[in-house]
């Protein structure tokens, strides 16, 4: 029997929420999927179980590619901002962040920014794999 049930609104869960619910949701199909007893509910709990953990992974995606694409455009407006300079900088950082998009993005989810209903974003993850220091350009 399956021990995870997949909250309502995955969207409200912060990062770690969810990095704990996907856990938790493949270790209760790692126990359904090895039981050594079928019961009428074994196959749909595991039906259910795979369809939770790829919504999460869906979520998981969509927030890596809204960051990713908050931090280009935010970039870009520095570009504008700070001018020449730091342009060059943004468009070695716009390459980096379509580099670390398609490392994230499955394909089979495709899934727009607009699509996630977050306040907030966590950046902290794109721009440490873009080799960004965020206060670099505050010193200027």
């Amino acid at each position: 029997m399956a021990d995870y049930e997949l909250p309502d609104n995955i969207t409200q869960l912060t990062d770690d929420e969810l990095d704990s619910n996907l856990a938790a949701a493949v270790r209760a199909f790692k126990v359904a999927s090895t039981t050594d007893v079928v019961t009428p509910q074994t196959l749909p709990n595991l039906r259910n179980l795979k369809a939770s953990i790829e919504t999460l992974k869906e979520e998981q995606t969509s927030r890596a590619q809204a960051a990713a694409e908050a931090a280009a455009e935010i970039d870009a407006l520095s570009a504008e901002v700070f001018g020449e300079e730091e342009s060059e900088e943004a468009t070695a950082e716009e390459a980096t962040a379509e580099v670390v998009e398609a490392e994230v993005i499955e394909p089979t989810a495709v899934v727009t920014a607009a699509s996630v209903r977050r306040s907030t974003l966590n950046l902290s993850a794109v721009r440490a794999k873009q080799g960004v220091n965020p206060n670099a350009s505050l010193s200027r």
